[in-house]
């Protein structure tokens, strides 16, 4: 798939159910034995639906980026970061974080649009314990820019 091909707009609380089958489907492929399996079977579009319901509603952060297996690694995700970055721009906010289970094999998309890890952190999630990469960006601007232009490097 092309990401250029791909049209981005604001979610609206009507999405939530179609955001939620991506989320359910996401985390059972990426998480698939490094999460607990009784937990990725036990996730509920119904339930997912209704938390999406109440934060494209309320909530104004960048809580997750969900694609499905056939859209990795074709620059939707860095389109995605690129327009949340522009908008948190817009917003007046200058730097950003965002977390990630440790042991996600994706984890370097965030450190190849330049975040920088900052700390690690115990999560629970089903009741069991795991690790979470904090990662941060000093520079929004710059973050938005490098999506823009599809000239993303790795920081050294």
């Amino acid at each position: 798939m092309n990401a250029d091909l791909i049209n981005i707009r604001k979610a609206v609380p009507t999405d939530a159910g179609a955001i939620a089958d991506v989320h359910v489907a996401s985390w059972r492929a990426t998480y698939a034995g490094l999460v607990a399996q009784s937990y990725l079977d036990g996730l509920s579009v119904a339930e997912r639906t209704a938390a999406w319901e109440r934060r494209l509603g309320n909530d104004a952060q960048l809580h997750a980026i969900y694609l499905t297996s056939a859209v990795q690694r074709s620059g939707t995700g860095r389109k995605l970061v690129g327009a949340w970055a522009a908008v948190a721009v817009d917003r007046g906010l200058t730097a950003a974080v965002v977390q990630v289970l440790a042991r996600n094999p994706s984890r370097g998309f965030y450190e190849h649009l330049g975040a920088r890890h900052l700390e690690d952190i115990e999560v629970v999630i089903g009741g069991e314990r795991y690790t979470e990469a904090c990662y941060g960006w000093a520079d929004l601007r710059a973050l938005a820019t490098l999506c823009k232009h599809g000239s993303i490097r790795p920081r050294t």
